[in-house]
């Protein structure tokens, strides 16, 4: 989000989880961290992790440190969707049941779940509220397009992201998939998306940028080209949220659908933590 307190924490924990993760002494991070946190030119959380992840991969040569986390994220993702889709199907149907899917699965920590009682995870999911619903009009602006852009979060909930692929390409809509351009954090990479099997039901692109968001000044010109000329966009996940809604590059026919997660994002729209968000923009 934008530059707030609860923002640099969060950055903050970023730098010293990835310095566990590495082994190694986060200090000179955490010291150009605060360089540039003070400079205030920064506007975005998202933005401030592809500048924490380029100065670990300086000192280390490493540039992707969650890819195994991600691995196994992608397994237990497997590993829950048969119990999600089977709660998610007596409650729900069509497109409502897809749009839910994929809604838990952004809810869902996948380290975190051989400790935790994943009914009762899905039971509170399924009745956690939500702070937008804007179903009626999604599902016009589904029905008037052709083309639709579908904006990846984070490896494992991608898994859960294929029933409304699905939904989508079977009524007969093209869809373009995008991914990180390079590994950042645990979103969603070519790699991610060819093993969950998303090239049955979408065309996998690039953003063509390190960076868990959407800036679209360091995008690439493909994914620029194929950002303005989709009839339809869902961006999926907070990171995804915080920067377009921020930059507002488009705003007809764009959907955000995740989960919110932190108190910068539930100020902005005046929402809870944990509210789900199926919002027009």
């Amino acid at each position: 989000m934008i530059s707030t307190k609860e923002c640099k924490e969060c950055c903050l924990d970023q730098i010293k989880r990835l310095g566990i993760i590495l082994d190694i002494d986060p200090k000179p991070v955490l010291d150009e961290f605060e360089k540039e946190y003070t400079k205030g030119e920064i506007k975005t959380a998202p933005e401030y992790a592809e500048f924490i992840f380029n100065e670990f991969s300086k000192i280390t040569g490493i540039d992707d440190p969650y890819r195994d986390i991600k691995k196994e994220s992608n397994k237990e993702a497997l590993r829950l969707l048969p119990m999600v889709h089977d709660f998610i199907s007596k409650k729900y149907s069509g497109l409502t049941y897809s749009i839910e899917t994929a809604i838990v699965g952004n809810m869902i920590d996948y380290g975190a779940f051989k400790e935790v009682n994943i009914e009762e995870f899905i039971k509170a999911a399924l009745s956690a509220p939500y702070f937008r619903f804007d179903i009626e009009a999604f599902k016009k602006d589904l029905e008037s397009s052709k083309t639709i852009l579908y904006i990846a979060d984070n490896a494992g909930e991608i898994f859960f992201d294929v029933t409304l692929l699905k939904h989508i390409r079977d009524m007969g809509k093209s869809i373009y998939f995008a991914v990180r351009g390079a590994p950042i954090i645990n979103d969603v990479t070519h790699e991610d998306a060819t093993f969950a099997d998303i090239h049955e039901c979408a065309s996998i692109i690039s953003t063509g940028a390190k960076i868990p968001g959407i800036v679209m000044s360091k995008c690439s010109k493909e994914f620029e080209e194929i950002f303005y000329k989709a009839d339809m966009i869902i961006s999926k996940g907070q990171g995804n949220f915080e920067t377009l809604y921020i930059s507002k590059p488009r705003q007809e026919k764009l959907y955000y659908l995740f989960v919110v997660k932190c108190k910068s994002v539930a100020e902005l729209i005046s929402a809870k933590i944990n509210d789900k968000v199926l919002m027009k923009a």
